[in-house]
């Protein structure tokens, strides 16, 4: 259910708006806290890594954790070493692309941005929504089935042991 709101939230501009303003005061703690931080230094840039490493843990903490799972045992290493490289790869696409495109190409194509960023926050919404709907329908069970079935021995073999 939760998910659907948040679908719902992405897709209404007003209500992403009533959310935005809502979620503020937690937004500026945040950035109270970051504000704190001095960059410069190896100390500086090891408060700012793991800032940002506990706001992505929840998000690539599954994939990350079957690889060192993986490479811990000594087992499928050249898989191992695709997936982290494939992850090591998108992880750092978009930090590169920022770091060598100039301030004012990025305003140049602002207006651009703002309108993807707009139709993706939709798309997602309508993708949130839907998989709320298969949830809640007890479709995905049947999906999840359906992955089992069709997935590495394995994999399903590391997923089902814990």
């Amino acid at each position: 259910m939760v998910l659907a709101l948040l679908g719902i939230v992405l897709m209404l501009g007003s209500v992403q708006q009533r959310f935005a303003t809502t979620a503020a005061d937690l937004g500026n703690a945040g950035n109270n806290l970051i504000s704190r931080i001095q960059p410069e230094g190896l100390w500086g840039q090891f408060a700012i890594g793991l800032v940002l490493g506990v706001v992505c843990c929840p998000c690539v903490g599954p994939t990350l954790g079957v690889a060192v799972v993986l490479a811990s045992q000594g087992s499928h290493l050249p898989q191992v070493a695709l997936l982290m490289g494939i992850f090591g790869s998108g992880a750092a696409s978009p930090v590169a692309v920022l770091a060598y495109v100039s301030r004012s190409t990025m305003m140049k194509i602002r207006g651009k941005l703002i309108q993807v960023g707009k139709a993706g926050k939709a798309i997602l919404g309508v993708l949130m929504i839907a998989v709320a709907r298969l949830i809640l329908s007890g479709v995905d069970k049947n999906f999840e089935a359906w992955l089992v079935d069709h997935s590495p021995a394995w994999l399903t073999a590391l997923t089902t042991r814990f």
